[in-house]
């Protein structure tokens, strides 16, 4: 398979993941068998904090309990009632927090941040048909026309971009 397209959200093709604490918590080692709330699965969410905070932070990480919730937002509102310890989300997640709950959001702190992450993408087989390259054509010129601006507002995202080179390195994980 051939990574070919790229969701493009406010000009961005990649994203970075936020580990977001109480404020009481000042470092990683004070999450040792606490709870961190995640909109991925517990394995994802392992090892995004793992890249995060190194290998020497294994023994941390490794007794960490996962609460898997639907949105990044819910895993910020779980820190909020006291369901979670920290929480994994994005920036957008904070801010749109940041608007809804400004008192929730000053009793939290920013603890860590990940390596860029490539926003989801389509991917094609090695060997592309007439069928396949028309069907990407109309895709990536979503964005072009109004009925295809509105669809790609309701799914909150800006239009697709092709994938360059340097976001193939993102793919090889």
């Amino acid at each position: 398979m051939n990574a070919r397209i790229v969701i493009v959200k406010k000009s961005k093709a990649t994203y970075e993941k936020i580990l977001t604490t109480k404020n009481n918590i000042i470092n990683i080692d004070s999450l040792k068998g606490k709870v961190v709330a995640s909109s991925g699965n517990e394995d994802y969410t392992k090892k995004i904090l793992m890249q995060m905070h190194g290998e020497g932070k294994r023994n941390i990480v490794d007794t960490m309990k996962i609460l898997t919730v639907p949105k990044d937002i819910d895993a910020l509102m779980a820190v909020g009632y006291g369901m979670a310890d920290s929480a994994l989300t994005t920036e957008s997640s904070l801010t749109k927090l940041a608007a809804i709950n400004p008192k929730q959001y000053g009793f939290l702190r920013s603890l860590s941040k990940s390596e860029q992450i490539l926003l989801p993408i389509i991917a094609t087989p090695e060997q592309s048909d007439e069928k396949i390259r028309f069907l990407l054509a109309i895709i990536e010129g979503m964005a072009s026309g109004l009925d295809g601006k509105k669809k790609l507002k309701m799914l909150g995202i800006d239009g697709w971009k092709k994938v360059e080179k340097f976001e193939r390195i993102f793919l090889e994980e």
